[in-house]
């Protein structure tokens, strides 16, 4: 079986919505989304890859968690701290939590440059397990970012799409997190 690798940065399939989840994955597909979880875990800076970074036209990505991984399928974005923006939303301490936050981010699909991207600090997410179990969660801070990067992918949208600026890696930049 061939090894996986990722598409072009001008593959369309990165730029297209996919469509709807028919509700079923396949074995084969299954097997793919698995193979596509064992490539995260051979990348030390990778912490997420959406499907269609990889040409697996699949609603679905995977995400490092601790020394494993796991497939999030037909993930769905329940709720986000943009949503409501006369809702004061209060952290530990009651001090309120930003809504949204810029940041850096590189992606898999466009090496050697990071995006300046504004997202939601906080969010809640709907998606099946591979055995098709839904499951709901909520994410916060840089984790909201992967999340919602990952989905975005799926979404054909990538951080040039949303990018507030720019800037070219250098040699000491290799060992950042990427998505």
């Amino acid at each position: 079986m061939a090894k996986l690798a990722f598409v072009s940065h001008d593959d369309k399939i990165l730029t297209t919505p996919l469509p709807p989840f028919p509700g079923r994955l396949t074995k084969a597909e299954k097997r793919e989304l698995e193979r596509m979880s064992d490539l995260l875990l051979d990348m030390p800076n990778a912490i997420a890859i959406a499907a269609p970074q990889v040409g697996i036209p699949i609603r679905a990505f995977t995400v490092r968690d601790g020394g494993g991984a796991y497939v999030m399928v037909d993930p769905v974005v329940v709720w986000h701290s943009d949503s409501d923006p006369d809702e004061i939303i209060l952290g530990e301490g009651n001090i309120p939590i930003p809504r949204r936050a810029p940041s850096w981010e590189q992606c898999l699909s466009i090496p050697g440059v990071e995006h300046l991207v504004i997202r939601p600090m906080l969010l809640k997410l709907e998606y099946s397990t591979l055995k098709g179990i839904r499951h709901r969660a909520s994410y916060h801070g840089f984790h909201a970012r992967v999340v919602a990067h990952e989905v975005d992918h799926l979404n054909g949208i990538l951080i040039s799409d949303l990018s507030s600026g720019h800037r070219e890696l250098g040699e000491d930049d290799q060992d950042k997190p990427c998505m």
